[in-house]
């Protein structure tokens, strides 16, 4: 794969989906998904990896092939049975979060955890200064 040769990986972000998805026609969403599909299915071995947020994860917006290739899914905030289970599959529509704190959720991650597990993200309050810790712990290494 691409680590065999040295090549650094490359990150794809495509933020707000759905977003997206609602503002186009159907040609370009098929057209999106189609280049979506590629790179998910393809892309790994190439060192291509994407990330993908939407708030709302149906087929209409992500088709369930792609869906179903992700190895990192993450739904944060109380999701009803029908999210997650467009998230994490039929067999884990029974989560209960039971949390209102901010960023709390679950978390799979595909040969790490069997099912998914609770998961609490960091809270960046609006003046904190990634740059400045990224720059920090880069000096430190």
């Amino acid at each position: 794969d691409y680590k065999d040769y040295r090549y650094s990986p490359i990150i794809v972000i495509f933020d707000e989906v759905a977003a997206f998805m609602a503002a186009t026609d159907k040609k370009v969403s098929r057209e999106v998904n189609n280049y979506l599909s590629e790179i998910v299915l393809k892309g790994r071995q190439a060192g291509v990896f994407m990330i993908l947020t939407t708030q709302r994860p149906d087929s209409d917006v992500i088709s369930t092939d792609i869906r179903d290739q992700l190895g990192l899914r993450i739904a944060l905030g109380e999701m009803s049975k029908t999210a997650y289970t467009m998230v994490f599959g039929s067999e884990f529509s029974d989560l209960e979060l039971n949390s209102s704190a901010i960023g709390t959720g679950f978390i799979y991650m595909d040969g790490v955890t069997t099912k998914p597990v609770k998961f609490e993200s960091p809270y960046f309050s609006t003046d904190y200064n990634f740059v400045k810790d990224v720059l920090y712990y880069n000096t430190r290494r």
